[in-house]
């Protein structure tokens, strides 16, 4: 009798295979590099009051001796609150982002006719995680010294219970109540999320991003956070329509800003910025091809036939007849907006751009030296398709056609996104499955796609931290629809 084994014996109980996370995990260096240049701000931290509020609450249980869960509890209201005043204020800024938890807390005041704070702020209602939208911000509060680890976390060096209190004392005593009436709620229009520029913690925070007092272990986040704050400065001093983050890019990107402006041009991390912004642009050719070889990917096929559509969609040309195509990258040694020119013209997954962009990174190395060159190359040790790793395969594939060069990318793909789905497989005890995070599955040869794959750019953090300088007022956006510091900005950043 013969038995016949299908697989490893641990697969019997299957494999759940689900979208993950960056797929071919290229995003590793720029990610880093964006972090140093910008600590204490990520993209998910866009309300300036709500580093205010996060300080006062967890200083507040402190005071009070409340244990994790009345913590926890309390601070729920209080989002909760912060939330409904806002989205009843309706004279509030137009640049204040929707407050967390608006779409849940919205609907629900529109069919109660009042803010149910007890309903909204119990578990699982107006945030699924825990600790409400405090557990987001708190990494960053931390590296700002607003507050220290602990469960739950206890005031920091930085943190200013009288500050804070005078400023959204009101909305803690708010938070008690288990419901609100609208009146209430827009009579404490103080308290709105767009409020802190004219109250006691707004000073409070304008000093805590832009100019902090010394603190040990601190200095060198302070500074890298300072220093984009004044570029960002820089960059929006005489008005712009453009968002900042958009004008932020293409000015430090591109031109001879750093050159002649009397602040970037003393500011190392200025260049530094140039070669993140340009990585950016490597980066997100690389998620929009891989998006778009997944997305044509309808009936399973072998990864032969999908890498002929990529190949396909590439002209007829050599690879060097490509690359000598290429726009001129640089006049007079200063970078032209190549890559913003070709992006612009195509935002969505196009796969004849995505090779350009990727070429002109790898060409990059060429026209970049010092502390913008190891901002934009990385370590030679790092395994993310760089452009040091791209402009090798263009070198050895220089007189190969291109569309060649497209079919060998693609299987490439595919196998690497394998592999790192298989490196950030886990177990499930519960299960007894084994839980992979991917997009597409390999089965008896065929590859197959189970959802489609985004394509957005990894975060620069600038329009978060535009969002939060304008949230304690340094930057204001006008009716004009005009970008530009305010007085107080001009006097911290100007």
């Amino acid at each position: 009798m013969t038995t016949v084994v299908r697989g490893p014996a641990w697969s019997k109980p299957g494999l759940d295979v689900a979208g993950g996370r960056y797929p071919l995990r290229v995003e590793r260096h720029l990610s880093r590099l964006v972090d140093g240049l910008l600590p204490g701000v990520i993209t998910t931290t866009p309300h300036a009051r709500s580093y205010a509020l996060h300080t006062l609450v967890w200083a507040e249980a402190n005071t009070r001796g409340l244990d994790e869960a009345e913590a926890i509890d309390l601070m729920r209201r209080c989002e909760v609150v912060l939330a409904g005043v806002t989205l009843q204020h309706t004279e509030h800024m137009t640049w204040i982002p929707e407050p967390h938890g608006a779409f849940v807390i919205g609907r629900a005041m529109q069919e109660a006719g009042h803010l149910d704070v007890a309903a909204l702020a119990a578990p699982q209602i107006y945030s699924q995680n825990t600790w409400g939208f405090a557990g987001i911000y708190l990494g960053s509060e931390q590296r700002l010294g607003l507050v220290e680890s602990g469960r739950p976390p206890s005031p920091g060096p930085r943190s200013d219970y009288r500050v804070l209190d005078e400023a959204l004392g009101e909305l803690v005593q708010l938070a008690v109540r288990d419901t609100i009436d609208f009146s209430s709620l827009a009579s404490a229009s103080p308290l709105c999320a767009c409020a802190a520029p004219a109250a006691a913690d707004g000073e409070w925070l304008r000093s805590v991003f832009v100019r902090p007092s010394p603190l040990e272990g601190l200095e060198r986040a302070d500074q890298a956070r300072r220093h984009t704050a004044q570029l960002l400065g820089r960059v929006l001093g005489a008005g712009s329509r453009e968002t900042p983050q958009d004008q932020f890019r293409h000015t430090l990107a591109f031109g001879d800003f750093l050159q002649h402006d009397p602040v970037a041009s003393s500011l190392p991390i200025a260049q530094a910025w140039r070669g993140a912004i340009l990585r950016y642009y490597s980066v997100g050719a690389w998620r929009r091809l891989w998006s778009w070889l997944v997305d044509v990917l309808g009936e399973p096929a072998p990864v032969g036939v999908l890498a002929d559509q990529l190949a396909d969609a590439l002209p007829a040309v050599t690879v060097q007849m490509m690359l000598d195509a290429l726009p001129d990258r640089v006049s007079g040694g200063v970078p032209l907006p190549v890559e913003h020119e070709l992006r612009s013209a195509h935002w969505a997954p196009d796969p004849l751009t995505e090779v350009q962009l990727l070429a002109l990174g790898a060409l990059r190395l060429d026209d970049l030296s010092d502390r913008s060159l190891v901002a934009f190359a990385g370590s030679e040790r790092e395994d993310d398709l760089g452009p040091r790793w791209f402009r090798a395969q263009l070198e050895a594939r220089s007189d190969g056609s291109l569309r060649d060069f497209g079919h060998w990318l693609a299987e490439m793909m595919v196998q690497r996104a394998q592999r790192v789905a298989l490196t950030k497989m886990e177990f499930n005890r519960s299960t007894g499955r084994f839980w992979i995070p991917s997009r597409i599955r390999e089965r008896a040869g065929l590859i197959s796609r189970r959802s489609r794959e985004g394509w957005a750019d990894v975060g620069l953090r600038i329009d978060t931290f535009s969002s939060v300088l304008a949230g304690c007022g340094l930057l204001e956006l006008l009716e004009d629809g005009v970008w530009t510091l305010t007085p107080e900005g001009e006097a911290d950043l100007g």
